[in-house]
């Protein structure tokens, strides 16, 4: 994130560290505004910029985020959904480039299409640069020495990442508190039962007809922090 603001100057937000004045939030219809959008983090800061012509700025500290007591089940549902998320609330081209983020499963398809000593020195590359980066960037967040024992995790979690991020290319549907959901583009649900949606619908005012999806403010936050 804090690259991407650096180096490409394209600030992003995600939910569990992002930061926003009540005014503002009031002034774009609060979180009720975004009740029908799965990435209404993402949404958020872009409706902030667009609508209400602010800044986003991009802290360089880290914000702690302990996670306990998750399966590696629960790690991998929790991207399959984030995949559909990530597809239909960007453009296409960028997500099929963020399947550079995670470089080892790609140069072990291009050796298995073409197991020549280039390819297999560039698995070898990649096996050994991107555990490495990862090391490095644990350490300088958690200031702490990353484990070396760690790297073959790192393989493991970055195969499991490929098989989400390929799910993103082809589903539309999230099971989301109990109910399963069509994604559309911008990352809006609707109900797999509507028979009245089709295509890419204006979803504005539906969150009436989802009472099971919505509650509290409480209960918003609970969903931003799960």
């Amino acid at each position: 994130m804090v690259a991407a603001d650096r180096v490409a100057r394209k600030p992003l937000v995600v939910g569990k560290s992002m930061a926003l004045w009540r005014q503002d939030l009031e002034l774009l219809g609060g979180f009720e505004s975004v009740a029908n959008v799965l990435a209404e983090d993402h949404a958020l800061g872009n409706r902030i910029r667009r609508e209400l012509r602010a800044g986003v700025a991009v802290s360089s500290l880290p914000v702690w985020n302990i996670a306990v007591e998750k399966s590696v089940g629960h790690f991998f549902r929790r991207y399959l959904r984030w995949s559909v998320i990530h597809r239909t609330a960007i453009s296409f081209p960028t997500y099929l480039a963020e399947s550079l983020l995670n470089p080892i499963p790609l140069a072990v398809i291009g050796y298995a299409l073409r197991p020549t000593s280039g390819a297999a020195a560039t698995l070898a590359l990649c096996a050994v640069l991107k555990p490495t980066l990862d090391a490095v960037a644990f350490s300088r967040l958690r200031r702490e020495l990353f484990s070396w024992r760690a790297f073959g995790v790192v393989w493991v979690k970055d195969v499991l990442l490929f098989v989400t991020w390929v799910h993103g290319l082809f589903a539309r549907t999230v099971v989301w508190r109990g109910n399963r959901l069509r994604v559309h583009s911008g990352s809006r649900l609707v109900p797999l039962a509507d028979p009245t949606q089709s295509g890419d619908p204006d979803v504005t005012g539906f969150s009436e007809k989802l009472p099971s999806l919505h509650g509290t403010a409480a209960a918003v936050m609970s969903d931003l922090r799960a």
